[in-house]
C-alpha cells in the first residue's frame, strides 16, 4: 500500500519505570500490486483511496529499572528484570472520511538474563491480535528478515522472507543465547558465538476478503541458527557470519534450501 500519515503524539513517564505514550494519526491509504480487498461492508480495489483515523495508548513498563538523572536528562542504567509493553490501537469512525472499524492489541516481554563467568540468555515474547475491518496492512504480520546474505537481525525469524506471513492474532518467541567474547591477543579479532532460536505461530480469518494468496502460521514456524560475531573488528564495527536452519511443517524438502546464512554486524560505542 501507498500511505500518507499525520500523527501526534505525547509520552512521559507516570513512574520512573513506567512509560506511557498516547498517539492520534490521520492516513490516506491506496493499494498497490493490483491487490484488491473485499468484506461484507465494502470493495476497495488497487488504487482506490481510503482514509482512516486512529488513536494510540502503549504502556512500556522495565520493571526494577535502575535510572539517574542528570539535571533533567533520563539515563537507564537497565535492568536484569523483564520489560513489558501493551499497546492498543482503536479506529475512530466519523471523522473525515474515516469509516473503518477495528482494534489492535500488541503484547511484548523481553528479557536479558545476565549468566555470570558464560555470556547472557536474551529472549522476546509477542503476541498481537487484530480485530474489525482489517485489510491486509493491518493484520499481524510475522517479522520476517530473511535472504540470503542480508544482515542478520536479533528477535526476528532469520529464515523468513518478509511479509511471507499474516494473521489475525499471532504469536512468536524469539531466543539467543550468546557466550562471550573469546579472548585473543590480536585487537582485530575478538569472536562470539551466539546460539538462535525461533518459534511462531497464528491464525488468519476470511482469507478470502483478499486478492492475494494469504499464508498464516497454523502449523507451526521453527529456525535454529549460529552465529559467529567479531570475527573482524575494525573502528567500532564488528562483522561476523550467521548460518539459520528452518525446520518443521515450513520447511522444503530438499534440506539446502532451508539454510540461510547472513553477515553478522555489532557496533561497540565504548
Amino acid at each position: 500500500e501507498n500511505q500518507r500519515l499525520g500523527e501526534v503524539a505525547l509520552s512521559g513517564y507516570i513512574t520512573p519505570n513506567v512509560r506511557l505514550l498516547l498517539a492520534g494519526s490521520y492516513q490516506r491509504i491506496s493499494f498497490t500490486q493490483n491487490y484488491n480487498w473485499t468484506s461484507p461492508e465494502r470493495t476497495i480495489n488497487a488504487g482506490d483511496q481510503f482514509e482512516v483515523a486512529e488513536t494510540t495508548a502503549e504502556l512500556t513498563w522495565t520493571i526494577r529499572e535502575k535510572v539517574k538523572y542528570l539535571g533533567d536528562r533520563r539515563i537507564s542504567l537497565g535492568s536484569k528484570w523483564p520489560k513489558i509493553t501493551a499497546k492498543y490501537a482503536q479506529s475512530i469512525t466519523g471523522i473525515g472520511k474515516s469509516d473503518l472499524a477495528y482494534q489492535r492489541i500488541n503484547l511484548t516481554i523481553q528479557q536479558i538474563v545476565p549468566i555470570r563467568a558464560v555470556g547472557k540468555f536474551v529472549y522476546k515474547i509477542e503476541a498481537g491480535k487484530s480485530l474489525g475491518e482489517l485489510p491486509l496492512y493491518l493484520s499481524q504480520i510475522a517479522r520476517g528478515t530473511g535472504g540470503q546474505w542480508n544482515l542478520s537481525v536479533p528477535n526476528t525469524f532469520e529464515t523468513m522472507k518478509p511479509s511471507t506471513f499474516y494473521g489475525t492474532e499471532q504469536l512468536a518467541i524469539f531466543t539467543r543465547f550468546a557466550l562471550k567474547a573469546f579472548k585473543m591477543k590480536w585487537k582485530w579479532t575478538a569472536p562470539q558465538i551466539s546460539v538462535h532460536h525461533a518459534m511462531g505461530t497464528g491464525n488468519f480469518k476470511n482469507a478470502t476478503e483478499h486478492s492475494v494468496p494469504v499464508k498464516s502460521m497454523n502449523k507451526g514456524y521453527y529456525e535454529a541458527g549460529l552465529i559467529f560475531n567479531d570475527i573482524l573488528k575494525l573502528n567500532g564495527l564488528g562483522l561476523g557470519i550467521g548460518g539459520f536452519y528452518n525446520y518443521g511443517a515450513y520447511a522444503l524438502p530438499q534440506a539446502e534450501k532451508n539454510i540461510t546464512v547472513k553477515i553478522g554486524l555489532t557496533v561497540n560505542l565504548n
